[in-house]
């Protein structure tokens, strides 16, 4: 089990690190400009054959209510 933080990801290191260990660059093909951008980092994972991948949305849904 490979436990993410998409935001984190951003970061060269981490990115780097989880590519490391998943085999493939998490973030690839996606721009990351806002925070709408960020929260398509869950269902574009979720897209690679044979990952599952649970979503928590708890900022960006604290987010997109205005908390």
């Amino acid at each position: 089990m490979v436990v993410l933080n998409g935001g984190v990801l951003t970061w060269p290191a981490a990115r780097r690190d989880a590519a490391k260990r998943l085999g493939f660059d998490p973030l690839e093909d996606l721009e990351l400009r806002t925070d709408e951008d960020l929260a398509r980092i869950a269902p574009h994972l979720a897209e690679h054959p044979g990952l599952a991948v649970a979503d928590f949305e708890l900022w960006w849904s604290a987010h997109a209510a205005g908390r």
